[in-house]
């Protein structure tokens, strides 16, 4: 099966998210100062994106609420402007919520979230990070690119165990990541995140949501 076969259909709050991302993006493009009502508008689409990657699950939540607008904006802005994939990612990890904190086991700052502004607001070129897509790819790799033998293997494995083996990414595995992702565009996955949805899309066939 080709990874398109397993590719995850966008939700209404993805969908939503996925429209409004792309009118911020214009937005910050051909905006030199922006308005209370451009602030209000990207601190609403930054709180709305940590709902979604928290599946909706409110008790998840509450960080990005703590960033200023204007401290969003700017995040939002230097990422979209950003020469490279580094400094866009950095650039959004600087959100409280979003990589701005140090892990206080491992030291790393986690860029798990910021993949997901990211994802929104250059889908062509980034995908989600996920500790469901990256377990989902490293089973497709280590089985040849075959996806009915990764999930063969990967439905040995314990979720809760996945989850916690891939809970700390930092920017540089992130980058990583994303970059397999984008190795693997094809004509039926031609955007970055249409690989990321297929091994996000195949993780719930290996590992149901309880």
């Amino acid at each position: 099966m080709q990874l398109a076969y397993y590719r995850k259909c966008d939700d209404h709050l993805t969908t939503c998210l996925g429209g409004e991302a792309q009118a911020i993006r214009r937005l910050i493009q051909s905006t030199a100062q922006p308005s209370a009502s451009d602030l209000e508008r990207v601190q609403k689409f930054l709180i709305n994106v940590e709902l979604w990657k928290a599946d909706c699950m409110q008790e998840r939540t509450g960080n990005a609420v703590k960033n200023h607008p204007r401290g969003i904006w700017d995040s939002l802005q230097g990422a979209v402007t950003a020469s490279n994939d580094r400094s866009a990612l950095l650039s959004i990890m600087n959100l409280i919520g979003f990589g701005s904190a140090k892990d206080e086991n491992t030291g790393q700052r986690k860029a798990k979230r910021a993949t997901a502004v990211l994802r929104f607001l250059d889908p062509d070129e980034w995908g989600t990070v996920d500790w469901r897509t990256i377990a989902m790819l490293c089973f497709y790799k280590k089985n040849h690119f075959d996806m009915e033998m990764a999930l063969k293997e990967a439905k040995k494995y314990d979720m809760r165990t996945m989850a916690s083996d891939f809970d700390s990414i930092d920017e540089s595995m992130a980058l990583e990541i994303v970059q397999e992702y984008r190795s693997m565009r094809d004509q039926n996955s031609p955007r970055t995140v249409d690989v990321e949805l297929a091994f996000y899309g195949a993780s719930f066939l290996a590992w149901p949501r309880p």
